[in-house]
């Protein structure tokens, strides 16, 4: 999450974007990919405690939310999907950084 921090205290950088009118979507991107992180860590912990509550609470044991989140911590593919989002948004701003800073002028 440095990179919209960086633009933040850094004038020069946010000049540069705002010239070539890149500084809303490098933003965005890194934005996204935060909030992927974030969302992704939230649904793990959040069906994490479902399936303990369901070890020491008779009443959760077997419930539908419960079982609905031993489904969902088993779905790899969900994880993978938040990591190359985060991957793709990260990388595409850093990309668009690049090739800003990279120009002449």
């Amino acid at each position: 999450m440095g990179g919209p921090a960086l633009f933040l205290v850094n004038d020069k950088i946010a000049a540069r974007l705002v010239a070539v009118d890149q500084l809303r979507l490098v933003v965005a991107l890194f934005l996204i990919g935060a909030t992927a992180q974030v969302l992704g860590a939230l649904l793990n912990k959040i069906a994490n405690w479902y399936v303990y509550v369901g070890t020491i609470d008779p009443a959760m044991k077997g419930s539908r939310r419960q079982k609905f989140a031993e489904w969902l911590i088993d779905q790899f593919w969900m994880d993978i999907m938040v990591d190359v989002i985060t991957i793709l948004s990260f990388g595409a701003a850093a990309w668009l950084l690049m090739t800003v800073f990279g120009k002449a002028g």
